[in-house]
């Protein structure tokens, strides 16, 4: 099946709702690179607003993305001991 974003919005939604009505959220936070996302800001701030609690969601000049930070911790790592050969080992965690 193709990845739908709109679904995948509502369904993020839906259980941001459910989790809020169980804990009696009295606000929700939208944060980490997702919380760039327009339509995911939209919909969270529309359900917030039908469930009667403030939703606070970043600028988005501090939305990061994991793709950025990931590029920035590479780009220290070329500063400091030059380009790896292109036949180095992958690794799922590496020391920064």
């Amino acid at each position: 099946q193709a990845y739908d974003g709109h679904q995948a919005t509502a369904w993020a939604v839906g259980q941001l709702e459910r989790a809020a009505r169980d804990h009696g959220a009295r606000q929700i936070v939208l944060g980490g690179g997702v919380s760039a996302n327009s339509a995911l800001r939209a919909a969270v701030r529309e359900r917030a607003a039908r469930l009667g609690v403030p939703a606070a969601c970043p600028p988005l000049s501090l939305c990061t993305d994991n793709a950025a930070v990931t590029a920035a911790a590479g780009w220290r790592q070329f500063l400091r001991r030059g380009a790896d050969a292109l036949d180095f080992d992958v690794f799922s965690v590496l020391p920064l």
